[in-house]
């Protein structure tokens, strides 16, 4: 490799660390918050609802560049799968973002007053527009982001742990979804265990990973 793509790998990994790591204390942040919102008992209260609202909106780009990152550092005949846990992982954050936006500049504007028909809409609870919506992102499209990124991260030294952690956030993301599907909230917790629990810690161990790769190539 070329001491300018040597370079430049470098500061991707760089990127991916930092990247990581604040993903990780994100997610941290936003399971207290949610915890402390009531959220995992019945429907979630303020103000920590809107903090993890806003917590949420402003992590989502942060995952984004991660996701750039392994998608930068697929092998090439892994290509297509890192382009495949991008773009989900962009839907994803977009989707979310959206949600979250409009819950916390419209909804608590609107719901105090309106038809109590609008609950079918901004509420967070099932079943609602936005709380379906939610689901869509964090479920569906974070778990196949999750599950190509584990085929994408394939690159030399790459460590079997965090692919393997990549496919079991994944896997959990997407069982998640029977909780919605049959009316059975606790199932949806599997879901939220990949993406609350396992990803954060995956992260975690990402991050140290660029470290180490970092220092190899700058050393």
């Amino acid at each position: 490799m070329r001491g300018s793509d040597r370079e430049v790998q470098g500061h991707l990994f760089g990127l991916g660390q930092w990247s990581a790591w604040a993903v990780f204390a994100f997610d941290v942040v936003y399971l207290a918050l949610v915890g402390a919102s009531g959220a995992f008992s019945g429907a979630p209260r303020d103000p920590f609802w809107a903090a993890a609202e806003a917590v949420t909106v402003i992590g989502a780009p942060i995952h984004v560049v991660l996701f750039a990152v392994i998608f930068q550092l697929t092998p090439a005949p892994a290509r297509v799968f890192g382009v495949l846990a991008f773009g989900f992982m962009l839907s994803t954050a977009a989707v979310t973002s959206t949600v979250h936006l409009i819950e916390l500049l419209v909804a608590r504007r609107v719901a105090p007053v309106g038809d109590p028909a609008l609950g079918y809409i901004y509420d967070f609870t099932q079943p609602s527009l936005f709380f379906a919506a939610d689901v869509t992102a964090w479920h569906f499209l974070f778990g196949l982001s999750l599950l190509f990124a584990a085929v994408a991260f394939t690159g030399p030294g790459s460590p079997l742990y965090i692919r393997a952690a990549f496919l079991l956030a994944g896997l959990l993301c997407l069982l998640g979804l029977t909780g919605p599907a049959f009316g059975n909230p606790y199932l949806r917790l599997i879901g939220v265990f990949g993406y609350g629990v396992v990803f954060p810690i995956l992260c975690l161990l990402l991050g140290v990973h660029f470290r180490s790769a970092r220092k190899k190539i700058f050393r």
